[in-house]
């Protein structure tokens, strides 16, 4: 993998670590103190943060033992890094918020980028790899075939992926796939992945609708007013938790049905196409 890849997956980690930090902190503080909330989220991003350097943006297969302890090193000085920075040009242009924090990111960011590359996740580069063309969609599907799981596998990966991008616990996703992808045996963990792409931002506000629907029709005693637009407009935590119990309950039911139908779909869809990958497979398309 080239340094331009690199720095792009390396970049999209940082966000997608930065986004679970947040999320996983304002989901967190109007249930528990503002320090234990931090805390769990700072922590959540950092296992987050490791897993997605390692296996994604770095591709290391060196044993862990050692990568750990110098990710948390280079974390905490990446951290003293930023604050002492922000503070020296806030020192000395006291106005410049912005221009600190950006300044203060940018320089934290390239030095935790060259501490993972050659010391974190430093791995023996004598040989240097060849360029690699970007795959196909039909390479793709070919990859996931090689993959040495069985239509089964795929299809409960893709099964559990669904089920995981239907649960209400937004900022939770990412880190509940890696978990799944790392902890699941005999399931396909890239199909975890594109299952859970089933909660996009365009998908989210239906996705929700139809959970707290389903919630609503369930728990009749309880009363639940309908869900309305204004309510995404508008949306803030406190509507979150007072909705949450019949959403809660209405996309656990559907998460199991789409579940469900995506596992027969996608265990239909291999299972057809099978002889279609071999042969092309073969040919060498």
């Amino acid at each position: 993998m080239g340094a331009k890849q690199e720095i792009i997956r390396f970049s999209i980690a940082g966000i997608i670590v930065v986004t679970a930090d947040i999320g996983i902190y304002y989901s967190l503080f109007n249930l528990l103190s503002f320090s234990v909330s931090k805390g769990i989220s700072f922590t959540c991003a950092g296992i987050l943060g490791y897993l997605l350097n390692k296996y994604w943006t770095f591709k290391s297969s060196q044993p862990p033992r050692a990568e750990v302890g110098r990710f948390i090193i280079i974390n905490f000085l990446a951290l003293g890094i930023n604050v002492l920075t922000n503070q020296s040009i806030l020192n000395k242009w006291p106005g410049a918020v912005w221009p600190a924090l950006i300044t203060a990111t940018a320089v934290t960011s390239l030095l935790t980028y060259i501490c993972f590359k050659w010391w974190v996740f430093k791995v023996c580069r004598d040989v240097k790899d060849a360029p690699v063309e970007k795959p196909t969609f039909k390479e793709r599907l070919l990859d996931l075939w090689r993959s040495h799981s069985s239509p089964h596998e795929i299809a409960l990966g893709v099964a559990i992926g669904v089920f995981i991008g239907i649960t209400p616990f937004y900022g939770f996703h990412i880190l509940t796939a890696l978990l799944a992808a790392f902890t699941m045996k005999h399931v396909n963990k890239v199909a975890i992945f594109l299952g859970m792409n089933i909660s996009l931002p365009p998908t989210i506000p239906f996705i929700t609708w139809a959970g707290y629907s389903i919630g609503r029709k369930v728990l009749v005693s309880a009363s639940y007013p309908p869900l309305r637009w204004d309510d995404f407009r508008h949306f803030s935590y406190d509507t979150f938790f007072n909705f949450f119990y019949a959403l809660m309950v209405g996309s656990l039911i559907l998460g199991i049905a789409l579940s469900i139908l995506f596992y027969f779909s996608t265990l239909w869809f291999f299972n057809r196409r099978k002889k279609v990958f071999l042969t092309a497979e073969e040919r060498g398309l």
